[in-house]
């Protein structure tokens, strides 16, 4: 199973509404996306072999496959850096198969018959720890003395550093990471490192060591080699996030051979732009993800860019009383039970949010409504015209369908239901929909000990040194309440206008031509000479 998916991470608590005063949108030290600085300011120093470490794993590299005349990087001190002037769709680095470390690295090494079976990330980061406790003895030696002791993850970070995001998502993700590891750590002991104490020496094989271990599979796993598919790439896993980043990402090819003979897979990335000697290698470690999200998973932030979001899953309960329609219609349209949305301070809510919203506040009398119209659009385009008054018997038997007779409605139009949800179903449908939003952001608000302004002054005040644990805290909560704040007043905004917005059924008469464009009825004189 992919890390990330067995953690279960809550919102934060609610609390009293409270709104954070914010009178415009304002900006802190750090750039909101899509601001990058110039490409003078992103260079850095190159720090040519300046450590034995670099040194170390360069030659390393070198013995495990990595044609260093072939790189256009080498390790710095933030991560890697061109070490000279790259062209765009030039390759940056490749970096073969034989020099990663996978799952079936760790089931092919001498304590590899303890670890079948297991997840890739568990595998892997047991490997970590055995082949760490042997030294300068172990193959590996040059990659693990580089490694950092800290993931710069929030789920490593002691309780003084955590107080710091005191309320936000982020938080409440790490802590759940932090009580899986605690979890599957427990059942190791039971199922695994005690009954083979000879092979897992508990002082090698500690919580805290298997914490570091997990947290740094996870920090420096990228896609496509994650998941199942997890590797830990040395050189490669150096690469540092940027959002907006000037490379392609990390891609897998195959390299070698002539014309394609003997060729073998290989981690490639090339660079997107001209780039300059100096100038960071960097690819966005999520682009749809929070900085909250990232800093947690890998333990970095982008250092001048602020992404000020928040993720909002919304999940159909199934204690919802027209659960098996809802999620018919979810399934059918590709969806799931549990989506998630980002919602940034710098857009409007994703085009998705609003329609699955609908469909989840559909009541029971709504959803019947709007089957029964879209069932009946045949029939009402044949049955009322003009000359006809007995098309109005079959519509009111349709709309009247209840109990057990509603199984005509099943499974037949649910492509089309959903289609109709991109647009506002009814008043009170649109109503429940935004407060829901209102409630939710003013709730998720007050549970954060500062506002937007006081955290604005914090980081512009000069008093945080930049790239501090307690800095990318407090980017971390703003960034979130930005977004939160942002999405609260969209949706008070929107909650005003709803009396002047057109509603499905208004939209279905219209199309049958029984409304005209000012609203008003075309049939008059249907009910004349005594019929209604």
């Amino acid at each position: 199973m992919e890390l990330a998916r067995a953690v279960s991470a809550t919102r934060p608590a609610a609390g009293p509404a409270r709104r954070c005063p914010q009178a415009k949108p304002r900006t802190a030290a750090p750039q909101p996306a899509g601001r990058r600085p110039s490409r003078a300011q992103r260079l850095q120093p190159v720090h040519a072999a300046a450590t034995a470490q670099a040194e170390g794993l360069s030659a390393w590299l070198a013995a495990a496959g990595v044609d260093a005349a072939k790189q256009a990087v080498a390790p710095a001190a933030a991560g890697l850096v061109c070490t000279r002037p790259v062209k765009a769709g030039e390759q940056l680095f490749a970096v073969p198969a034989a020099a990663w470390i996978t799952a079936e690295t760790a089931t092919q090494s001498d304590i590899g018959q303890h670890l079948q079976g297991l997840e890739p990330w568990l595998a892997v980061a047991l490997f970590l720890l055995h082949e760490r406790a042997k030294g300068a003895a172990s193959r590996w030696a040059p990659y693990l003395a580089a490694l950092p002791a800290d993931s710069g993850s929030p789920v490593q970070w002691g309780e003084e550093d955590l107080k710091e995001l005191q309320g936000s998502q982020a938080l409440q993700t790490a802590m759940a990471y932090r009580a899986y590891f605690q979890q599957r750590y427990e059942q190791l002991q039971a199922e695994l490192l005690q009954p083979n104490a000879q092979v897992f020496d508990p002082a090698v094989f500690s919580f805290d060591a298997f914490l570091w271990a997990a947290c740094t599979v996870r920090a420096r796993s990228h896609a496509p080699l994650d998941g199942a598919n997890l590797a830990l790439v040395p050189l490669a896993d150096m690469t540092q996030h940027q959002r907006g980043a000037r490379s392609s990402g990390w891609q897998v090819r195959q390299v070698g051979g002539l014309f394609g003979a003997g060729a073998a897979p290989a981690l490639v990335m090339e660079a997107a732009a001209a780039m300059e000697a100096g100038e960071a290698v960097a690819m966005d470690y999520g682009p749809k993800r929070t900085d909250g999200q990232i800093l947690v998973d890998h333990g970095a932030l982008d250092p001048l860019v602020n992404q000020a979001s928040y993720a909002l899953t919304l999940e159909l309960s199934e204690e919802e009383r027209n659960f098996g329609d809802k999620i018919d219609i979810l399934e059918s349209n590709g969806m799931q039970q549990a989506t998630e949305f980002v919602l940034r301070a710098d857009a409007a809510p994703d085009a998705g949010l609003l329609p699955l919203l609908r469909l989840l506040n559909l009541s029971g009398v709504c959803l019947l409504l709007c089957l029964c119209l879209l069932l009946m659009l045949p029939l009402m385009k044949m049955l009322f015209l003009p000359s006809s008054k007995r098309a109005l018997l079959p519509l009111l038997c349709l709309l009247n369908l209840s109990g057990s007779d509603c199984f005509l409605l099943e499974s037949i139009f649910r492509n089309e239901v959903w289609e109709h949800m991109e647009l506002p179903v009814s008043e009170d449908n649109e109503r429940a929909c935004y407060q829901q939003l209102i409630d939710g952001c003013s709730a998720a608000l007050a549970g954060y000990p500062t506002s937007i302004d006081e955290d604005l002054a914090l980081l512009n005040g000069g008093s945080l040194t930049p790239g501090s644990r307690r800095a990318a805290a407090v980017r971390v909560r703003l960034g979130e309440k930005e977004a939160l704040d942002a999405t609260l007043r969209f949706f008070e905004d929107r909650i005003g206008r709803l009396s002047n917005m057109e509603y499905y059924a208004e939209r279905r008469l219209k199309r049958l031509g029984l409304l005209d464009d000012q609203g008003k009825t075309t049939w008059d004189g249907f009910f004349e000479g005594g019929i209604a």
